[in-house]
């Protein structure tokens, strides 16, 4: 700004001042980092579900696949043994 000499009331005022600004603008980033922790948070909270959701699915597909092909096995073992005893 302006290069005149100013009074050491003047300069503590500026001092004091720009210490306050600072400690203010270091309360908004605080507040801004927390937030953008809060929605990773969420975030990465809804992926979890979401990859939970697909493993539960995926598991009882594969579980209904497996019980059917037990089944089919059974059915063919107790046909070939009908056969036998015929």
């Amino acid at each position: 700004m302006w290069d005149y000499p100013k009074s050491a009331k003047h300069r503590a005022f500026i001092d004091e001042l720009q210490a306050k600004h600072e400690r203010e603008l270091a309360k908004v980033r605080a507040a801004e980092k927390k937030q953008a922790r809060a929605a990773d948070g969420q975030q990465a909270l809804e992926e979890i579900k979401a990859q939970s959701a697909a493993t539960r699915e995926k598991t009882a597909r594969l579980r209904a696949e497996r019980l059917a092909r037990a089944a089919e096995n059974l059915l063919e073992k107790r046909a070939k043994a009908v056969r036998k005893k015929k």
